[in-house]
């Protein structure tokens, strides 16, 4: 199964190719003597699928190649150094569970793809995996002029990305977009001529394809972690939207001009009754898709088993009208060999008359960001027994080739479904409109799925799959839930090692 989760959207990069100057090598910096690294050996790497190199075969037409272009121009650098992509998982394989397993052996790749906010969050168990900090300010030696590693990575991004105590555990380099794939033939079939941005527009389209005989669309509320993170989609969507115009109260740290919210914003956001049954904007969005579960899905989307696959191939198969997904849905499609005919939009964001505590912020912005293929984590000792000093100086060096400009859009560009986000890199012209986007107000207000920790994100998914099964209510859910926001809350601020009373609401 291919987990691109995306959640923040449709952005990215300016840039511009760089041809390196003085080692006369395009794409390849500047020489690194074979001699500057002690690690002679292997680097093992699993990539999230959309990147690893593969070989052409009838099920995958398409490829992707130039990973392994780059490496071989490590190689050629390094002597002694061997570059190994490790194959990707099947669709019957789940990611999480198989990263956590590794872990657990001390059988961990060098470096592993992994999404931010499973590093934060404790999805991926702490202490598996270094904190980057200290790296990222030094020189990266394959950039002629920079001095610093750090500022070749887009600064609002890097925020977003950030755990509690502003510890950094991956190198990301491309941001991902979400969107919603509808069946032209469908919709005209429907009647639906109207454009759709907001979700009372959405709602008026799903009442119009259930008229018609159709089934508006499905989403997957399975058991796996896959679900677990696509439901911050929801949270992200209505959250950004519904507690916009609070910003100024809620990003008490960061600021009018950050993207996101810190962790510890978060949690004093928590302390001041923002993100509690006390305020009712937090979880009563849950009754809005229990209603589109209920009217406008299939009746088996809550099954323990349904994943993304499941609802894309319901899409593929014309059962439903339209499939939420992302930037990389029409590689997919076109893989698919879909014969029909395809639109996308945006994500509709609330509005008044689908939600009376809805802003006039457009939310869209909000389902995608720094969380999809193009990210590393580096494996520690704990989590790999092969790990050593000198093996993790190579790891970072290799990162830092990797993560040049031209490396970046090389790498990103070939397969299109993402937008580089390193400075001096630029997106494909298909993604050029997507890039513009991170030059808007682009906010992500996090009401907890992203920063709270594992424990919060299997209570917060456990009861929200409650719910919408029918057996219980939002106040019996927000009962259960909130002892457990209560200690993650108490811990992000114990190890935040702030004085948060400045920051709390004078009661």
């Amino acid at each position: 199964m291919k987990r691109i989760v995306v959640m923040m959207s449709l952005l990215l990069v300016l840039g511009v190719s760089l041809v390196f100057a003085g080692s006369g090598q395009q794409g390849g910096g500047t020489s690194a003597s074979a001699g500057d690294l002690a690690y002679k050996g292997t680097i093992t790497i699993y990539n999230n699928a959309q990147y690893n190199p593969a070989e052409l075969t009838q099920s995958n037409p398409n490829p992707a190649t130039k990973f392994r272009e780059v490496a071989a121009k490590y190689e050629a650098l390094h002597p002694g150094i061997k570059i190994e992509f490790l194959p990707s998982l099947d669709d019957t394989q789940n990611f999480t569970v198989w990263i956590r397993t590794k872990i657990s052996g001390g059988q961990a790749p060098d470096l592993f793809w992994a999404q931010y906010f499973e590093l934060n969050s404790g999805l991926i168990p702490a202490g598996s995996f270094y904190k980057l900090n200290e790296y990222f300010e030094r020189p990266n030696k394959y950039v002629p002029g920079n001095t610093r590693w750090l500022d070749l990575f887009n600064a609002g991004l890097l925020d977003q990305q950030k755990n509690s105590d502003g510890s950094l555990y991956n190198v990301d380099c491309d941001y991902v977009g979400t969107q919603v794939m509808y069946n032209k033939e469908l919709f005209r079939k429907a009647g639906i001529n109207f454009e759709i941005n907001t979700w009372s527009e959405y709602t008026r389209a799903c009442d119009m394809l259930k008229a018609a005989g159709i089934t508006p669309w499905g989403f997957w509320f399975g058991t796996d972690y896959s679900s677990i993170d696509n439901v911050a989609w929801f949270a992200r969507l209505f959250g950004t939207n519904l507690y916009y115009n609070d910003w100024d109260n809620l990003a008490v740290r960061s600021g009018r001009d950050a993207v996101a919210l810190s962790p510890l914003e978060v949690a004093i956001g928590v302390k001041n009754g923002y993100f509690t049954p006390d305020d009712p904007r937090w979880i009563s969005w849950w009754g809005v898709i229990k209603e589109h579960l209920d009217k406008y899905m299939p009746r088996d989307s809550i099954s323990p088993a349904v994943t993304p696959k499941t609802i894309f191939n319901m899409f593929v198969n014309q059962q439903v009208a339209m499939f939420w997904g992302g930037t990389w849905v029409p590689v997919d499609m076109r893989n698919a060999n879909v014969s029909f005919e395809y639109g996308s939009f945006p994500f509709p964001y609330p509005d008044k008359p689908s939600f009376p505590q809805a802003t006039s912020f457009n939310s869209s912005g909000a389902v995608g960001g720094p969380s999809s293929a193009w990210q590393y984590a580096i494996s520690t000792p704990r989590a790999n027994n092969t790990m050593t000093p000198a093996k993790l100086e190579a790891c970072l060096d290799w990162l830092m080739f990797a993560s040049a400009p031209e490396n970046v859009e090389l790498v990103v560009n070939e397969i299109g479904t993402s937008v580089p986000t390193i400075k001096g890199s630029k997106p494909t012209a298909a993604n050029a409109a997507i890039a513009r986007v991170l030059e808007t107000d682009l906010k992500l207000i996090d009401t907890g799925l992203l920063s709270m920790g594992s424990e919060f994100v299997d209570a917060y998914y456990r009861e929200y799959q409650t719910y919408l099964q029918g057996n219980q209510t939002l106040r019996q859910a927000a009962a259960k839930i909130m002892p457990v926001l209560n200690r993650a809350t108490d811990d992000i601020i114990a190890k935040s090692g702030v004085d948060i009373t400045p920051y709390l609401k004078k009661r």
